[in-house]
């Protein structure tokens, strides 16, 4: 155990680094799947950065296709007739193929950087959304062991000052959720003459 334990420990930094971590620096109910979330804040940028550079490039790109094709049209216009109806209107090959090149290349290259930076602009999202919806659900379900255990140690007995302790919670939101609580299984309450709040779940 203790030289395999060290070879994976120097394979793997990542596993090692929680597996320590996990027992310091949690006391009643750890969450450990954020930890092993946290190495993945730096690549979650990256993508963030990628998205908006190539979303940046991508309206460039077709900014310079849209320009360089109106200014096509305009030297194919003819030029309104002057003194000398004889005189025939010159063009600029050279620059009409330069700007037929310019168009054709910008939207070459625009099309797919915008749909690129687009599909990892709505991932990314996506993934945020995901990502908030677990980290919701593992909060809740630490309050609630939270919860739990305080009513099954106290005999029902719960303040808002203890649960915020053991929590972690500010006040205001410790008393939120135990209000909830409160009313979802009609607990009975008791104001203390400095205004604490004691709440009386039957067990």
């Amino acid at each position: 155990m203790g030289s395999r334990g060290r070879e994976g420990e120097r394979q793997n930094p990542v596993i090692a680094y929680c597996f320590i971590y996990y027992p310091l620096s949690t006391t009643h109910y750890p969450l450990p799947t954020i930890h092993y979330l946290l190495p993945i804040n730096h690549m979650k940028t990256a993508e963030k950065l990628a998205a908006g550079w190539l979303l940046i490039l991508g309206f460039m790109f077709m900014t310079l296709s849209v320009s360089a094709a109106f200014e096509k049209n305009n030297m194919l216009k003819p030029i309104p007739p002057g003194v000398d109806e004889d005189a025939r209107d010159y063009i600029n090959r050279d620059a009409l193929y330069v700007l037929d090149v310019t168009a054709k290349q910008g939207l070459i290259f625009g099309v797919p950087t915008l749909v690129l930076g687009s599909w990892l602009s709505i991932e990314a999202y996506r993934r945020v959304r995901q990502e908030k919806k677990v980290l919701n659900q593992q909060k809740s379900d630490r309050l609630q062991s939270v919860f739990y255990q305080m009513i099954a140690e106290n005999h029902g007995r719960v303040t808002v000052l203890n649960f915020a302790m053991q929590s972690q919670l500010p006040a205001s939101e410790a008393k939120e959720f135990l209000d909830r609580r409160a009313k979802e299984f009609n607990a009975n309450f008791k104001v203390s003459e400095d205004g604490g709040i004691s709440y009386y779940f039957e067990v």
